[in-house]
């Protein structure tokens, strides 16, 4: 169901993961929470093909880190209690739940610079003999300080309780667990000395107990896990993984120890002592690098004494280890039972799920996941879903990736499939554009891809009527450059800009024609007849090349495209489209483009301090030549171009706060008319129904709606705002009078405006704020040019924002 506030739902959000090992976590209820931008998203596995359904507000820079808090109940069911969320400018959020709305209950301000680590210690035990029913938060930044919190159950009472120096080293992840037996909390830091240090809490502080060696460098990720004993006599351990970016992971084994032994080491070494193993690792570091460290630490507590050993070294990965987590506890009739199974993630763009093998002790690496295709750091950190039946990990570009196994008992060694996850942009979204009848939607961003999405209308099922969600339907540019502005020339061509001096068209391939049948967006089995098979790009090269025949890396298939939208690994791999026509004549980088209606003109603008190239050239898309001399009259970059409705005018808006118009001819476009019309920046300009109105939105905190009286073009409305206006766009109401205007601001939000008779007077009927729209400048604004159906008052509307997230918004107009 979309998240809805008044007559205004949000249908869509795309929104990529930001890239942090931490920036993500799973709740009891399998809701995934992870920063996206300022956002924190949240995502409900168990809902289907939905997605990022809801985004919080309250960041004011990138979210890092985020953690859920957790507790218990008297029937022993886990459940989430709050959410906490750090960011880069180093402030964390508490947030609770009150209803079916997350609040904030809390605003932590005790760090100097960005949240590294969050720590978080619930009731999750598997004994409740301890008694804690408290959350403990640890909060770690790279001002070199960890902070102790302690959080009330419902988390709306929070008190600062300890601070912890680390010298000048940066905390990288922190874990929480309580010794079995014992009312001891031990916390491990990943510091960035290649140490692992160990600390205990006694009384109501913690201190500094140990440091575990044999990284060679930086930890980046921790876990704790307790293993229930397998015999009534058999003490419980306590296991501790920690994963580097040297590649490896370690297993250090903590056990309690009996009051009366004596040789502490003899009780897994034989009756070697600490001096003698000394002596043997020094010989290794001596011959080798040292890895392997067989001395037994003695954690001494109040309570008893504890050893603390290496257990085992996981060898698999080929890059650094960037999360990992051990499988969530399982209900079982009686009480919880523990797998003892971890995934790991690295950045080879691989995940790995390791167990123990029961007969000879040896970790096995029994399941291996990844991706053939990526760049950068691969994945960024892993997640288990649906009591283990999923496996989640985000990588570079956002998105995330998910497998999912249907075995109910050995889910481990099961078959695990792709499954639909959440994909979004990763930086700015600087552009939308509908398809000539809105069935689907263009994005183009400054992470170097152009994205088509669109709606999906499932099966029905049995007793239930099928369903519609949007989703990533193509990824049809993989560029070398950011991308700002793309716009459809028909159903299956667009033409995208980028930050280079050369413009692009693109023909859709057959797997898409496959992807719209799929959907139930075509049924004419004519359409898109006769395309080319696929794109690829070559190496080192920025063009997609036709390519007769589908990639095979992929077991993709028609079933691929024909029962589901596209997984992650097949957008990056089967959905490019070929670059079919370049398009040349500018002198710097691109900044604004727009086609024609019926779609015979692209007009594109570049970058310009000076009016040599403030022009807009015009190319006829026949034979892709320059029509007519190029359009001059500005002095600086022209931010906007737009065809008037008949495709007979051409409206442009520039950094010289002047807007110009130009009219076909037979030569080409000719100037008609200009006005200085804004005392700051023109950043949009949208036409209404016809030739003769059109609105102009700047910086100068004024949209300004402009009409045609005979000849001459004057402003007949002026409509002042709280905040400077980034993005405009006109809806004309079919059949009616009406005219609907929004208005995108700076700092997010999206207000609307309708007239009834007369253009020259306009009533704010609706502002859509940052709990729904966004958090940053809107860049662009896009009514759908789909119709409604007969009797229906319900429009989309389309919007992008620096803040990263594409959203489709369902407005419901009383006019």
């Amino acid at each position: 169901m979309a998240f809805s506030r008044n007559d205004v739902s949000l249908d869509y959000v795309s929104i990529g993961c930001n890239r942090f090992s931490n920036a993500a976590d799973r709740s009891p209820e399998n809701l995934v929470a992870f920063g996206a931008g300022r956002f924190v998203a949240l995502w409900q596995l168990t809902a289907g093909p939905k997605g990022v359904y809801r985004t919080l507000p309250g960041h004011t820079s990138t979210v890092t880190t985020v953690k859920f808090l957790s507790c218990r109940d008297e029937n022993g069911r886990v459940r989430s209690t709050g959410l906490v969320s750090g960011d880069a400018s180093g402030d964390v959020i508490v947030w609770r739940m009150e209803g079916d709305e997350w609040v904030i209950a809390a605003r932590l301000k005790e760090h100097k610079s960005s949240i590294s680590a969050l720590g978080v210690l619930n009731a999750l035990v598997p004994s409740a003999s301890t008694g804690l029913h408290t959350n403990l938060l640890m909060t770690g930044a790279s001002d070199g300080t960890v902070k102790v919190w302690s959080i009330s159950s419902a988390a709306n009472e929070t008190r600062l309780v300890q601070t912890l120096s680390l010298k000048g080293k940066y905390p990288l992840d922190l874990a929480l667990t309580v010794l079995p037996g014992a009312d001891v909390i031990v916390l491990a830091i990943a510091c960035t000395d290649r140490r692992l240090q160990i600390w205990a809490q006694e009384g109501a502080e913690f201190r500094y107990r140990m440091s575990l060696e044999g990284h060679e460098d930086w930890i980046r990720c921790l876990a704790f896990v307790t293993e229930m004993p397998f015999e009534p006599e058999q003490p419980t351990r306590t296991i501790l993984a920690s994963g580097s970016q040297d590649g490896y992971i370690r297993l250090w084994t903590i056990a309690s120890m009996k009051q009366d032994e004596s040789n502490v080491n003899g009780m897994f070494r034989g009756a070697l002592s600490n001096d003698l193993l000394e002596m043997f690792e020094k010989s290794l570091s001596e011959g080798g690098d040292g890895q392997i460290s067989t001395k037994v630490h003695i954690l001494a507590l109040e309570t008893g004494k504890y050893s603390v050993t290496f257990d085992a070294l996981l060898v698999g990965h080929e890059g650094w280890i960037t999360g990992l987590h051990w499988h969530p506890a399982i209900p079982s009739s009686s009480s919880w039972k523990q797998p003892l199974v971890l995934l790991t993630s690295a950045s080879d763009n691989s995940l790995i799920m390791w167990s123990q093998d029961p007969n000879s002790s040896i970790w096995l690496n029994r399941q291996r996941f990844g991706d053939i295709v990526g760049k950068g750091m691969g994945f960024f950190g892993a997640l288990w879903g649906n009591d283990g039946h999923d496996v989640l990990a985000h990588g570079w570009n956002g998105s995330f990736h998910r497998w999912h196994v249907s075995e109910t008992e050995n889910n481990i060694n099961g078959v695990w499939e792709p499954a639909l996850a959440v994909t979004g942009h990763s930086q700015p979204v600087r552009d939308v554009a509908w398809e000539p009848r809105g069935r689907y939607l263009l994005s183009c961003s400054t992470d170097q891809t152009s994205r088509i999405h669109g709606p999906w209308q499932s099966e029905p099922s049995s007793g239930e009527s099928s369903k519609i969600t949007w989703h990533e339907l193509a990824r049809p540019q993989i560029h070398g450059y950011d991308l700002v502005t793309g716009a459809f020339l028909g159903p299956l061509r667009f033409v995208s800009a980028s930050d280079e001096k050369v413009a692009r068209v693109f023909e859709a391939p057959g797997t898409f024609v496959r992807t719209l049948r799929g959907s139930r967006l075509i049924e004419d089995e004519a359409f898109g007849r006769d395309r080319p098979a696929a794109a690829s790009v070559p190496a080192l090269g920025l063009s997609n090349k036709i390519s007769d025949q589908e990639d095979t890396t992929v077991p993709l298939g028609d079933a691929g495209l024909s029962n589901r939208p596209p997984v992650e690994s097949e957008l990056a791999l089967v959905t490019l489209w070929p670059e079919v026509e370049k398009i040349f004549g500018h002198g710097y980088e691109l900044f604004a483009m727009a086609t024609s209606p019926d779609g015979n003109f692209v007009a594109t603008s570049c970058k310009s301090t000076t009016p040599e190239h403030a022009v807009v050239r015009v190319y006829d898309t026949v034979n892709w030549k320059q029509f007519g001399t190029p359009l001059a009259g500005h002095a600086l970059t022209i931010t906007r171009i737009a065809f008037s409705p008949s495709g007979r005018h051409i409206l442009t808006v520039s950094r010289d706060r002047s807007w110009r118009l130009f009219e076909l001819s037979e030569n080409g476009f000719e100037p008609v008319a200009s006005e200085k019309a804004h005392a700051r920046i023109i950043w949009d300009c949208a036409w209404g129904a016809d030739d003769d109105l059109f609105a102009t939105a700047a910086r100068d905190k004024m949209v300004k709606v402009w009409h045609r009286d005979t000849s001459a073009w004057n402003a007949i409305a002026t409509l002042k705002l709280s905040e400077s206006a980034t993005a405009v766009d006109l809806l004309s109401i079919a059949g009616t009078a009406h005219l609907v205007l929004a208005v995108g601001l700076e700092m997010g939000q999206i207000e609307l405006y309708t007239t009834e008779s007369s253009a020259e007077k306009w009533k704010k009927i609706q502002v859509v704020d940052s709990d729904l729209a966004h958090v940053h400048e809107i860049h662009r604004l896009r009514w759908s040019p789909a119709q409604p159906a007969s009797g229906s008052n319900m429009h989309q509307l389309a919007s992008c924002s620096e803040d990263g997230s594409l959203r489709i918004f369902t407005i419901q107009l009383h006019l």
